[in-house]
């Protein structure tokens, strides 16, 4: 996964927020998957403009964690997102 790539939101998934976790079920397959915040907030940047390194500022931005860590985490979970058609990646 390149930092320039771009995330976008499969069309097929449903999200439901559930106070501060979020669900994504994906019709077509019938797979659920829960979120944490730290998950809820990064699915909410996924907006198909963003690129992956945008959303690691973004999430830098609002989380105090060490820097590696955050973008270590941050493209870990888009590729498992990606991984289970819950997002495509569009390469710019």
């Amino acid at each position: 996964m390149k930092l320039s790539s771009i995330p976008v939101q499969n069309e097929e998934v449903y999200y439901h927020k559930v106070e501060n976790e979020g669900l994504l079920v994906h019709g077509q397959k019938g797979k659920v998957r829960t979120v944490n915040f730290v998950g809820d907030f990064i699915w909410n940047l996924i907006d198909g403009q963003k690129s992956v390194a945008q959303i690691i500022d973004q999430v830098k931005s609002k989380f105090n964690y060490q820097v590696d860590t955050i973008k270590s985490d941050v493209i870990h979970y888009l590729q498992e997102l990606s991984d289970r058609s819950l997002i495509y990646l569009r390469e710019e």
